[in-house]
């Protein structure tokens, strides 16, 4: 840790209360809340509306039940680029500040076989929550956030079961590992100090689907539910301040809790046509498990009451829907090819009042667009883009006001396999 001089004690006050006000470490990322719903290019494509397709690997995570009517082998590996574009306009002097470009990548893969007696098996490794931001060195609100990382890496071994051709249903585990960090800025008056903190955990969840298909398949209806993680996060918190302010800020642990949502989705897809799939699925999400953020020093215990830093925090977040439509076409003339379109709405859970420069969110309109290529040898090529638009909003809290713009461009690909006798 490295100390700066100053000769302005009577700041301590001001500095304890901005890194009270301040050390929200973990959540605010942008995508429905901060959940990463594109698993799987062909997913993302139809804007993931596929609860009632799951007719690839991915399954695992958008309904498992689907592994159950699939052939064979089938292992899918796939990566998303994930592009934000985030800015903030002060309400006072009108200045714009453009967070950096950063380019964020969750990997994601699938393997599954089709037992004897309809019963498949599967695992999958995908990265559910996450993405972050970081903003300019010196900017305005460097006191609130300079750069935030959140990722969660999720392992799920699945089973499913096909009593009948036209039902379905299945079940996993979420063995899951959320790492965290937060790098800001700190005021002492005439000079600056800076914090970096971040730490890890351990997690288990579980995950269940359901698929029925009617009318020789034509018609088919999906359930899938993933349940809510509790995270119990253990960390660093490492300071960088004024020789005047070392005993008060020094290097220690820190401790928080974060309880990722209990997500629910219903499906329906048909074909109107032979070489035409449509879907629909609805998206409910229960981000009320997120109403308080607290940070716990565990040397707090031996300090005086107004040295202390550990705080809990009013968040507020409430529990929200998203719908999604999309359409696969396949040519007769080149059925080796699928072209897809996707379209969604997805709101919010953070209210205006706890709105921050820690990912600002808002209500956004997702727009998709994919192709799938089916190779020789039983292998396979999906492509995807998405734009995701945010709609402009402003936050109505006391700690950061401002107004808040952005979009994301996001390109998924995946690489498929499939053996079936």
């Amino acid at each position: 840790m490295r100390h700066v001089g100053t000769s302005s004690r009577g700041a301590v006050t001001f500095a304890l209360a901005g890194i009270l006000g301040t050390l929200a470490w973990a959540p605010d990322a942008p995508a429905a809340g901060f959940a990463i719903q594109e698993q799987g290019a062909a997913a993302t494509g139809r804007a993931c509306a596929v609860t009632a397709v799951a007719d690839t690997p991915s399954a695992i995570f958008y309904n498992p039940a689907g592994l159950a009517l699939q052939p064979g082998l089938g292992i899918e590996a796939g990566l998303t680029l994930i592009l934000p574009l985030v800015s903030h306009e002060d309400p006072g002097s009108g200045e714009t500040t453009e967070a950096e470009l950063n380019v964020f990548y969750p990997p994601s893969i699938y393997a599954s076989y089709l037992l004897p007696a309809n019963v498949a098996v599967g695992v999958g490794f995908f990265v559910p929550y996450g993405l972050g931001i970081e903003w300019p060195d010196g900017w305005a609100g460097f006191e609130t956030v300079r750069l935030i990382d959140l990722k969660t890496f999720v392992v799920n071994p699945a089973v499913a079961w096909s009593p009948f051709p036209w039902l379905a249903f299945g079940g996993g585990l979420s063995v899951v590992r959320s790492v965290v960090e937060l790098r800001k800025g700190i005021a002492f008056v005439d000079e600056r100090g800076s914090l970096r903190a971040g730490g890890a955990a351990w997690g288990f969840g579980g995950s269940a689907g359901l698929l029925l298909r009617f009318l020789k398949g034509r018609l088919s209806f999906g359930l899938s539910y993933r349940s809510a993680v509790s995270l119990d996060v253990k960390g660093r918190a490492d300071f960088s301040v004024p020789e005047t302010f070392a005993s008060l800020l020094e290097d220690q642990p820190v401790r928080t809790s974060l309880t990722l949502p209990h997500t629910l989705s219903i499906g329906v897809a048909g074909k109107p046509a032979r070489m035409l799939t449509l879907s629909l699925d609805l998206l409910v999400t229960t981000w009320s498990t997120f109403s308080t953020f607290g940070l716990t020093f565990p040397e707090d215990e031996e300090k005086p009451e107004d040295e202390k830093l550990s705080q809990v925090e009013a968040r507020n977040w409430r529990n929200v829907y998203s719908v999604r439509a999309g359409a696969e076409l396949r040519l007769p003339t080149v059925e080796w090819l699928g072209l897809r379109l996707g379209l969604a709405y997805d709101r919010t859970p953070s209210p205006s009042s706890t709105l921050s420069p820690t990912l600002p969110d808002s209500d956004r309109i997702l727009v998709s667009a994919g192709a799938g290529f089916s190779l020789p040898r039983g292998f396979s090529v999906d492509l995807a883009y998405m734009f995701v638009y945010f709609f402009e909003r402003s936050s109505t809290g006391d700690a950061f006001p401002g107004t808040y713009s952005a979009s994301a461009h996001l390109i998924g690909m995946s690489l498929g396999y499939r053996f079936a006798r």
